[in-house]
């Protein structure tokens, strides 16, 4: 295999995994404001802003930002 498409496919399964995670923060807050629990719905917003930076991430190294760490 190839640099470049091993690079491509770690790109894409780190990309599929940031978006279930992130779906899955969404879900796991809205499901715990309807049923009242904070625990649960700090939770799933802090797994959904985590992933939600991740993909950022992701984005701005995929167009080939500039920005340094």
């Amino acid at each position: 295999m190839s640099n470049k498409s091993a690079r491509s496919l770690s790109t894409i399964v780190s990309r599929t995994l940031a978006w279930l995670f992130f779906i899955g923060g969404v879900v796991g807050a809205v499901l715990g404001i309807a049923g009242l629990h904070v625990e649960i719905t700090v939770a799933g917003l802090i797994l959904a802003c985590t992933a939600g930076l991740i993909l950022l991430k992701l984005r701005a190294g995929r167009r080939g930002g500039t920005e340094t760490e």
